[in-house]
């Protein structure tokens, strides 16, 4: 009787045990940045750090705080996107925004799944410790410049095209005029020749 009470406590205690943990990996990729980290639960390595400082458990669990569901003011910059790997879990998926002004924030979308419980999710202000602990695992100080937009095949950029009008404008022109300068020869030859007297030949 004792050992079947024991499985049972142990049984009811196994989901809280699982609920318990926390992430054990994270990709992020974001603009011209693809970094994947991990990291034993609990240590501070740079890994946790990152987990702390998203506000994973605020947003996963509500734990120690539920998160707003709506935006602070803020600019948000480019949009990173963190896949976080939980064990005997699904992936959770949470927006990153590194560059935003004033402060860095972090956005987990409610309704996912979480050892079969939906998380709460929300908006978390990461602010200096957030930003610290992005610049150490490899994100980019500074936001990348945009990329400028591909030209289109078959069709010359603007000022390639603007240059080949001018020249071929130029070769008309030249063209025009060397046949103007041959015709007014030839009729300053044809006249010149009408004028001049014809010679009489002696019987």
């Amino acid at each position: 009787m004792k050992k079947l009470v024991l499985i049972c406590v142990i049984a009811l205690a196994l989901p809280a045990t699982a609920a318990a943990k926390g992430p054990a990996g994270a990709l992020i990729v974001g603009p011209g940045t693809t970094i994947r980290v991990s990291g034993a639960e609990g240590s501070a390595t740079p890994f946790w750090r990152l987990v702390e400082a998203t506000g994973w458990f605020e947003a996963a669990w509500g734990s120690p705080s539920h998160l707003p569901q709506e935006q602070p003011p803020a600019e948000l910059g480019p949009r990173f996107t963190v896949s976080w790997r939980v064990p005997s879990s699904t992936r959770l998926q949470q927006e990153l925004y590194p560059y935003a002004k004033p402060s860095p924030l972090t956005y987990m979308p409610p309704g996912q799944k979480l050892y079969g419980t939906p998380v709460r999710g929300g908006w978390f202000t990461g602010g200096a410790k957030l930003e610290k602990v992005l610049l150490r695992i490899g994100v980019p100080a500074q936001a990348p410049a945009p990329q400028p937009p591909p030209a289109s095949a078959g069709h010359a950029p603007p000022a390639a095209q603007a240059t080949s009008d001018s020249v071929l404008s130029a070769f008309d022109i030249a063209a025009i005029t060397a046949g103007a300068v041959f015709v007014a020869l030839v009729l300053f030859v044809a006249i010149r020749a009408r004028r001049r007297p014809q010679r009489t030949i002696p019987a």
